[in-house]
């Protein structure tokens, strides 16, 4: 006589599930695997700001997980842009954790589906806040800019998710330069549904 049972690694319906066969007369078990990409069960949004004038030492964006769940930070672009002739080349942008944020301006959090639920009302995304900066700088993404004008981007997105733990969060800090163009920044991020 054979018996059969299922097992359900949380959250239900989603991510690994393992099936087990066993075989009484002959004590044997079977196990299956059934496995979804992460990105299909991670819902995706994307932090905006759609413009800032380039204003030394600010920090353009800051990203706060007030949440239980862990975010993923899939890919940050930054575009510049000018309206004139002007001599300053190479604008550089800090991206560094901080432990704590306060005080500035709520930016959109955007879903990139709209069936993925709602973001928590404690994931913040802030322009210009004061934030307490933790550990090293992750990356420095630098701005080369024409001297005649027009617009020029940088597209970055890191060899492994940037991975932000509850009650902690990331800045975006202008160097010290100031400039008479604007920046527009967008992070794609991901909450932590399934963990790899």
């Amino acid at each position: 006589m054979s018996s059969e049972s299922f097992i359900r690694l949380p959250p239900d319906g989603t991510g690994k599930k393992t099936r087990a066969l066993h075989r009484t007369d002959m004590d044997v078990y079977e196990s299956i695997y059934v496995t979804k990409n992460i990105e299909v069960v991670n819902p995706f949004y994307a932090a905006t700001l759609v413009t800032s004038p380039l204003t030394g030492n600010m920090h353009h964006m800051s990203i706060w997980n007030g949440s239980s769940m862990y975010l993923r930070i899939h890919a940050i672009i930054l575009e510049a842009h000018y309206d004139r002739v002007r001599t300053t080349r190479n604008i550089q942008f800090i991206v560094q954790r901080i432990s704590s944020i306060s005080d500035g301006t709520d930016l959109p959090i955007t879903r990139l589906d709209n069936r993925s639920p709602a973001i928590p009302d404690t994931v913040l995304a802030r322009y210009n806040a004061t934030v307490t900066l933790k550990e090293a700088p992750i990356v420095l993404l630098t701005i080369h800019n024409s001297n005649d004008g027009g617009n020029t981007f940088v597209y970055f997105k890191p060899v492994s998710a940037i991975v932000i733990a509850p009650n902690e969060g990331i800045t975006i800090q202008q160097s010290a330069i100031t400039d008479d163009g604007n920046i527009g920044i967008v992070v794609y991020f991901s909450t932590e549904v399934i963990e790899i």
